[in-house]
């Protein structure tokens, strides 16, 4: 029997620059919280975690709707480094990985006033090897 924590709460922070209404770059860092899983492999009693951040770029991209109102897009790229802690009985395993993944989200943006937006965005890092993570979030936006 296997069991597993696959919702925690993580962070990301971003700096930018908007081209136009419709453009922009973000230069960011996303830090995964730690997921967990635990049970049993054979007879032996198994446990493992991973943390996974790293530094981002994406291009951005905006479908204004109304003066406040955006709809919002990104693609880019996370230079992925993880960490894993697998034990197996009495054996711990560490294993280290640090390469490049992709990003991709959508969601909306509300212009409260001329320098604070607020958003709203569901991103889906490529993790490889199958394995993606959806990472949700909300928050506000300074403008200068």
């Amino acid at each position: 029997m296997l069991s597993k924590s696959e919702k925690a709460n993580g962070w990301k922070a971003y700096a930018g620059y908007q081209f136009n209404s419709y453009v922009g770059l973000e230069l960011g860092y996303t830090d995964f919280a730690r997921i967990s899983a635990s049970g049993a492999v054979g007879t032996l009693p198994f446990s493992g975690s991973q943390k996974i951040k790293g530094p981002t770029l994406s291009l951005t991209g905006a479908m204004p709707m109304t003066d406040k109102f955006a709809f919002t897009g990104k693609v880019g790229v996370i230079h992925e480094k993880s960490r894993t802690l697998r034990t197996v009985g009495a054996t711990t395993t560490p294993l280290n990985d640090n390469q490049p993944r992709s990003i991709i989200g959508i969601g909306l943006k509300y212009s409260v006033l001329p320098r604070l937006t607020l958003r709203a965005e569901i991103e889906r890092y490529g993790f490889g090897h199958g394995d993606n993570g959806n990472f949700y979030s909300a928050g506000a936006q300074l403008n200068f």
